[in-house]
């Protein structure tokens, strides 16, 4: 299904997998000349290099957007945790009788989108300097895809892109990479 993407006056449409397809191709009201070998009246599919599309908005000035804040604001239901979740993880975080609380799998993910999450460890044990090092234990989400918590206690997790930290309300929040982006290349001989 595709949608509008906002400030582009509806030239440009996404799709929920980050298709973006331009309904207007090469048509620039300020250019005398058109490409003779493609139909400007065809839409186009459009070409998104390192994350980042390069657009016109609707005041005919040029801009640049994360392709994934795009998807975040276009398709909120698919991309973004409701208020509502959100408000619950918190409220039972803060809750004094419980002990633990828990986020499903899904709502994890959507709160660090793009990253998605590989492993949660609990580094409790190490907290104190001066004792000997431990093996952090790992956190798995259970077969109903929810991962259970508990309070008073240090995780840290491993996503596909980013290191994962928890907030003061105790919901995931992304930190700095841990990997080189995709698109970087390497020079194994030296230019002489």
């Amino acid at each position: 299904m595709y949608r509008p993407i906002k400030d582009t006056n509806e030239r440009y449409i996404i799709n929920e997998e980050g298709i973006v397809i331009d309904t207007q191709p090469y048509y620039m009201e300020h250019m005398e000349w058109q490409w003779e070998t493609i139909d400007p009246t065809q839409p186009r599919e459009v070409t998104i290099t390192e994350e980042k599309f390069c657009y016109i908005k609707d005041n005919g000035k040029h801009n640049t957007k994360n392709i994934h804040s795009i998807l975040r604001e276009t398709f909120p239901e698919l991309y973004q945790i409701s208020d509502e979740s959100k408000q619950r993880i918190i409220d039972s975080y803060l809750n004094e009788k419980q002990k633990t609380y828990s986020i499903s799998l899904n709502d994890f993910n959507k709160m660090i989108y793009p990253n998605e999450l590989i492993k949660v460890y609990d580094t409790t044990c190490n907290k104190e300097k001066g004792k000997k090092w431990k093996k952090p234990t790992v956190i798995r989400p259970n077969e109903k895809g929810i991962v259970t918590l508990r309070k008073n206690r240090r995780y840290f997790g491993v996503g596909t892109r980013n290191i994962i930290h928890f907030d003061e309300n105790g919901l995931p929040v992304n930190a700095k990479p841990w990997a080189e982006p995709t698109s970087t290349t390497y020079n194994m001989f030296k230019d002489n």
